[in-house]
């Protein structure tokens, strides 16, 4: 486990502070902020190693708690978000929440030590089936009793403005999400690996190939840790003419002290934030 971003907003009125904490196999995040107006207080971002194992990932949970709940012991609501890549999408109609765990442990293997729970996409008739692994459920209760974890993917979806066809891209350090839009209809919700610029473009022009999209119009919609003068972005842009990154809402107040990293970069969080999508 290792700091991999620590940043503050020193002109922080640091008034009533709420946290939002997220977890995944890569990372463990914390976003401070204050209401009224929303402000951004503090942004904490530790590398994780899943190759660990989820005991000792756990065990690093227990720890960075801690250190937090001393840190910070003026928090008056804490929010936990997973966002772990198994998962399921299943028409609400068709969802029968007994056979959540039986639909995850189908597509992904049996895994006991995990728990299944369910939510719905907003504005959809969606449920999204996810797992849990129990030792991270288990601390998470221990520090947090009484707080349901919920999948990030609940709060980052969301459908686009207009009919074009639309990527959103959120970039982790080797593992990215996506949802794809075409004609106001979602298609395909997706984690996939890379470990090159190529891999990441191959991913994407596999999606869209699956999907018979037209990459010349397709809007991608970038954010995360991927810069404008990357080999990441390089690699994307020979394929797909219309990228930008994600604007942050005017209503959101980042005056953080490290201005050099762009608002996009932490986009991904920022919409975990309360008045972000709903």
């Amino acid at each position: 486990m290792k700091t991999v971003f620590k940043i503050n907003n020193s002109q922080s009125q640091r008034t009533s502070t709420e946290r939002i904490i997220e977890i995944s196999d890569e990372q463990l995040a914390f976003i401070y902020y204050g209401i009224s107006p929303l402000e951004v207080q503090q942004i904490k971002i530790f590398a994780l190693d899943p190759k660990e194992g989820k005991a000792q990932l756990a065990f690093q949970l227990n720890e960075l708690f801690t250190a937090e709940n001393t840190e910070h012991a003026d928090i008056i609501k804490t929010t936990i978000y997973a966002n772990y890549k198994e998962l399921s999408l299943v028409p609400q109609q068709l969802h029968k929440a007994e056979n959540d765990k039986d639909v995850l442990n189908f597509i992904f293997g049996e895994d006991e030590s995990c728990i299944a729970q369910n939510e719905t996409l907003p504005n959809t008739e969606i449920k999204l089936l996810y797992r849990i692994p129990n030792e991270i459920n288990t601390v998470v209760g221990e520090f947090y009793p009484g707080n349901k974890i919920q999948h990030s993917i609940g709060k980052q979806f969301k459908m686009p403005e207009n009919s074009e066809s639309q990527i959103f891209c959120l970039v982790g350090y080797s593992n990215a999400k996506i949802f794809i839009f075409n004609n106001n209809e979602f298609l395909l919700q997706r984690y996939f690996h890379y470990s090159t610029a190529d891999d990441m473009a191959y991913q994407l022009l596999n999606s869209c190939s699956q999907l018979n999209l037209d990459i010349t119009d397709v809007q991608l919609k970038l954010s995360g840790f991927i810069e404008a003068d990357s080999n990441l972005y390089a690699a994307l842009h020979k394929y797909f003419l219309n990228i930008e990154f994600e604007n942050v809402t005017e209503n959101l107040d980042i005056n953080l002290d490290a201005e050099t990293y762009p608002p996009h970069m932490f986009y991904p969080l920022y919409q975990l934030l309360p008045n972000e999508n709903h």
